[in-house]
């Protein structure tokens, strides 16, 4: 258990090697003692008082010196360990979080698909389709490709890093997109250069290839 006998709901490894946690209203990094034990060193006690409520932080994101506190109601910007700013949903809440060519990638419900860049939270052109589609997973599959595994099928994004707010995202139409839906799509991860993994809620793992083949 991490600050006050929370648990921690997302961890995350800095480039320097630092942990990152995130919970139940609090967030932070750890440390070790010198006898070997886990120390946890909050950031969250460092927030304006008005920043501080808010509850689980679903996924914590180092990216360069960027670090990113992403919680339902705020995600909070911290740069080495200091606190920057907190942005605030525009729609009815950010959903899920992710990281696509070094930068920040939300999913804010009622919006669409958001991403960071020079300090701001911008969307994705486009995206709105995504606005009440659950995406639980974006997964690399080549340079600048991805996969968006959503409770309404697959999608792809091919990201533009030089103007991601023109990045292209449209739907796969994909055999698997029955699967991902009926058994409730909740993660996924690249294996290996042509081998994926989905998980869902429902029915447990499968692995797949680029081709969507079983």
């Amino acid at each position: 258990n991490i600050e006050d006998e929370k648990e921690a709901t997302s961890l995350a490894k800095a480039d320097d090697g630092t942990i990152y946690y995130g919970g139940g209203g609090v967030f932070g990094y750890i440390t070790f003692t010198d006898s070997g034990k886990l120390d946890y060193k909050s950031l969250s006690q460092s927030l304006p008082e008005k920043e501080k409520e808010f509850g689980n932080v679903w996924a914590v994101h180092a990216i360069g010196k960027d670090l990113f506190f992403c919680a339902n109601e705020r995600i909070f910007w911290f740069q080495n360990k200091k606190y920057v700013k907190s942005f605030t949903p525009t729609g009815e809440k950010f959903h899920t979080f992710f990281k696509a060519n070094n930068m920040l990638l939300v999913r804010e419900q009622g919006v669409g698909l958001l991403f960071f860049k020079n300090g701001a939270l911008h969307k994705i052109l486009g995206s709105g389709e995504l606005a009440d589609t659950r995406v639980y997973s974006v997964i690399p599959i080549d340079d600048n490709l991805y996969w968006l595994c959503s409770r309404n099928g697959l999608y792809t994004l091919y990201f533009n890093s030089n103007k991601p707010e023109i990045s292209n995202l449209a739907k796969a139409n994909s055999p698997i997109d029955s699967w991902l839906s009926d058994n409730h799509i909740y993660c996924g991860a690249k294996i290996s250069k042509d081998l994926f993994a989905l998980g869902s809620i429902k029915k447990g793992l499968i692995l797949i290839d680029r081709n969507y083949k079983v």
